[in-house]
């Protein structure tokens, strides 16, 4: 497995752990797709054999105002897990507090799990039996959204 430099940090810490494993002789292919099955990671894999994961994760906060969040959205297909998207936002400096940098779990707008990496928090999922949760990791600092635009010579 490839590791790339253009990762979110939070990606690299998938991929590092997923790499561990695979490496290790640990968890064998089929078994690191389980384990992803289990804790709601969309995966697919290319032609080229490379693993491609979704992973849910704050890019960018106060992104838009309120008033244009109707317009912005409108006529997209909403992902499964809004409810827990929504629940982490409207309580995001309370769990950056707590959890900042951390990977957290998240059932029914409770954390029920947090670990320092992917791997820890699958092992707690495990020992509590949760097969379906909302993972992300908590940014440890807002994040900003920022845009450059230059101007072009005609």
């Amino acid at each position: 497995m490839t590791i790339g430099d253009n990762s979110s940090v939070a990606t690299q810490k998938l991929q590092m752990d997923l790499t561990e494993s695979a490496v290790t002789g640990s968890s064998p292919q089929k078994k690191i797709l389980k384990h992803l099955d289990k804790m709601g990671i969309d995966w697919h894999i290319t032609a080229e054999g490379a693993l491609w994961c979704t992973i849910w994760q704050v890019v960018a906060e106060n992104f838009a105002p309120v008033e244009q969040i109707a317009e912005l959205i409108q006529g997209r297909n909403f992902p499964n897990k809004v409810d827990a998207m929504e629940w982490v936002s409207r309580h995001l400096s309370e769990l950056r507090e707590r959890y900042s940098g951390k990977w957290i779990a998240v059932v029914n707008g409770e954390v029920i799990a947090a670990a320092e990496n992917i791997s820890e928090l699958n092992e707690q999922l495990h020992d509590k039996r949760i097969d379906k949760s909302f993972i992300t990791q908590i940014p440890g600092k807002p994040i900003v959204w920022t845009t450059a635009y230059a101007k072009q010579a005609i």
